[in-house]
């Protein structure tokens, strides 16, 4: 069996369609891009506070037998895994820093180590769908006031 095809050619959606597309190269996206910065620190809060899992959903591996010694040894019961002063959730930041860019980071001297061993900074799947969902709903508001 054949499949149904039908073509659209039409001047006045063509015209619609370009004009949406103009319309959307010009959206600022500076609001939005600082929601998902905020949306990537409280993930990465949340990472070193609660969860102590990848973006991706893995667990941290444990700290080695000897660590968790001196960690024990220490006295220090509010000491976990990436968190024992609290001084990396602080310093969590982000900036927008280009017309479609937002960073995210921190500039605790050790984060970069960390991040390699126990990756805090980034968003998990879930995540990326609420950061699809803000940049949609923006890029929707912003074609309703155009209109």
């Amino acid at each position: 069996m054949n499949p149904v095809q039908v073509a659209f050619d039409s001047f006045e959606l063509k015209s619609v369609l370009n004009e949406l597309a103009r319309t959307v190269d010009h959206i600022d996206y500076s609001e939005p891009l600082a929601e998902l910065g905020n949306l990537a620190v409280f993930a990465a809060v949340e990472r070193l506070t609660v969860t102590k899992t990848d973006p991706d959903g893995s667990r941290w591996r444990p700290w080695s037998p000897a660590y968790a010694r001196r960690v024990e040894a220490s006295g220090n019961v509010a000491h976990t895994l990436l968190y024992k002063s609290g001084e990396m959730t602080r310093q969590v930041d982000a900036d927008v820093t280009g017309p479609d860019e937002v960073t995210v980071f921190t500039e605790t001297p050790y984060a970069n180590r960390q991040q390699q061993d126990r990756a805090f900074l980034g968003l998990s799947v879930e995540q990326e769908d609420e950061a699809a969902e803000i940049l949609a709903q923006h890029v929707a508001d912003f074609i309703s006031e155009a209109a």
